[in-house]
């Protein structure tokens, strides 16, 4: 038999990208006897491809038991029962080799050329460039070896990749995920997308919105509107507009969003709001409306927590306002915790008023028409103004405080008195007289500031003698105090002080005298 041949041979491909190629070759040829009659019959034939137009390496064989012919022609779709991987076409000299029936293999070879090698293109191995005109889907990993870029963009960092439009990876391994108009302009600096965005810093990196600039190194601005860090480096912005976090000599500040923002000296905070300022050193506002945390960075851990047009002002170090309005400090370590129009111009200080002002320093300050201990039902309210002298507060058990004054409780000073005590002669420095409303125990407490020499102390019943007690001071301390426990019946009773030195000196100079009594009765305590 004689074979004349004409393949046809071409891909039969799919042009959706994410189905498999089929591995088949079209191939058509004409069967004829020796004297050139076509064959109507039935035939095996066996293809083979070969690596050499004589000999050389199989690559691939298949054997067709049943070929009809009709006319002498027939069709035989190479890789039906045998597949043809792609493999077969890695070179580039193939041959294809027939075998009809018993005879032996036609020859010369056929030499395959261009369309079976476009098996290749499922694979792409060795592609070495060209374009893409179209969709392409990619369902499982793409790995680039070098830098990418897609879409209309510049792309001049090493390793670097862009995408969306007319965005800009200049940084060495710098990356623009997407967007229109984003710029990367440093090392490792990346922008996720949004409009106009820039990371101009090692490691900075803005996530996305609009017009924001991460200008220092470390930077992160994660989105909003027209925020901005310093060129210092390590500041953030969480997202918000109009925020600014850093200057040109702090840096590692926080806005976490609000408008019109500002954290500006170094490691401060700004929590959201608008239009607060931390400017102290490890400052913080926490939210609300004007409010700022030191003037400068010379200032150090200011700390407003929120409400508004609240202020701690220049030269002030770790001081406090908790919120309320237009409240304001000029002083270390003081506290203002809230209400309206509160000044404290001192240090070390607690505040808790309206409109009040406070200028010494180490003082609790409550200036407060109420101020009350506990809930309103079962709690204690002081009285709104002070008691007179030698008064006290008193409860009446249904929670109502009130200055009263104590019976016959009175304390006099007398001046150029002599008293004697158990023969001793004393000037006599101070009396009181007490009511007493039955049988019980008195305390008495004196106290005064003297020079450092001994004294003798004499407490005594009348101004002119007395019995009860008498006491040597040796110290070297000039602060003196000492109390005496009596016995006492119910009646009007009067004790005198007297005092004197060691030295016989009946005037001695002393200040800040003061003779006290309290009561108790038999069974107090019970």
């Amino acid at each position: 038999m004689k074979v004349l041949l004409l393949i046809l041979s071409f891909f039969i491909f799919s042009s959706i990208v994410n189905a498999d190629v089929p591995n088949l070759i079209n191939y058509q040829g004409r069967l004829t006897n020796d004297s050139g009659e076509v064959l109507d019959t039935t035939v095996s034939i066996v293809f083979t491809i070969y690596d050499d137009s004589i000999g050389g390496d199989v690559w691939w064989t298949e054997n067709n038991p049943s070929v009809t012919t009709v006319g002498g022609l027939f069709n035989v779709l190479l890789g039906s029962i045998n597949p043809v991987p792609d493999s077969t076409f890695d070179g580039p000299n193939r041959w294809l080799g027939v075998k009809v029936g018993d005879d032996p293999e036609i020859l010369p070879r056929s030499r395959l050329i261009s369309m079976p090698y476009s098996y290749r293109v499922s694979t792409v191995d060795g592609a070495t460039g060209g374009t893409i005109s179209g969709d392409v889907v990619i369902q499982n990993n793409l790995s680039i070896s070098g830098k990418a870029t897609i879409g209309p963009n510049m792309n001049a960092g090493t390793a670097a990749f862009v995408a969306g439009a007319s965005n800009t990876a200049n940084g060495e391994y710098s990356s623009v995920g997407g967007g229109f108009e984003n710029e990367a302009i440093d090392y490792y600096a990346a922008v996720g997308g949004g409009y106009k965005n820039k990371a101009e810093g090692i490691r900075a990196s803005v996530g996305g919105g609009g017009n924001n600039a991460a200008n220092g190194n470390y930077s992160r601005i994660c989105g909003g509107n027209d925020n901005q860090t310093s060129t210092y480096g390590g500041d953030f912005i969480g997202g918000g507009e109009n925020n600014l976090a850093g200057s040109s000599i702090n840096g590692y500040n926080v806005v976490v969003g609000g408008t019109l923002n500002r954290a500006t000296g170094y490691l401060a905070f700004v929590g959201g709001g608008t239009n607060n300022y931390a400017s102290a050193r490890y400052g913080m506002v926490g939210g609300g409306i004007l409010n700022k945390a030191g003037y400068n960075s010379t200032d150090t851990g200011d700390v407003v927590v929120g409400g508004r047009e609240n202020q701690i002002s220049n030269h002030s170090h770790y001081s406090f306002i908790g919120g309320g309005k237009n409240n304001h400090i000029v002083g270390n370590y003081s506290n203002i915790l809230g209400g309206i129009a509160d000044t404290i111009t001192s240090n070390y200080s607690y505040l808790f008023g309206c409109g009040s002002r406070l200028s010494q320093d180490s003082t609790f300050m409550v200036d407060m028409p109420h101020i009350r201990f506990g809930d309103e039902t079962d709690g204690y309210e002081f009285p709104e103004t002070d008691g007179d002298t030698g008064q006290v507060l008193m409860t009446d058990g249904n929670g109502q405080l009130s200055w009263v004054t104590l019976p016959g409780v009175a304390y006099s000073f007398i001046e150029d008195t002599t008293l004697y005590i158990n023969q001793y002669q004393f000037y006599n420095i101070a009396s009181i007289t007490i009511q007493i409303p039955s049988d019980g125990y008195l305390e008495l407490e004196y106290s005064f500031l003297g020079e450092n020499t001994p004294y003798l102390i004499g407490l005594g019943t009348q101004s002119t003698e007395g019995d009860i007690d008498t006491a040597s001071f040796t110290s070297d301390e000039n602060h003196y105090e000492w109390n005496r426990y009596l016995p006492i019946s119910e009646g009007t009773h009067s004790y005198y002080l007297g005092l004197k030195t060691d030295s016989g000196e009946q005037n001695p100079r002393v200040r800040d005298i003061s003779l006290s009594a309290t009561f108790y009765p038999v069974n107090y305590g019970e």
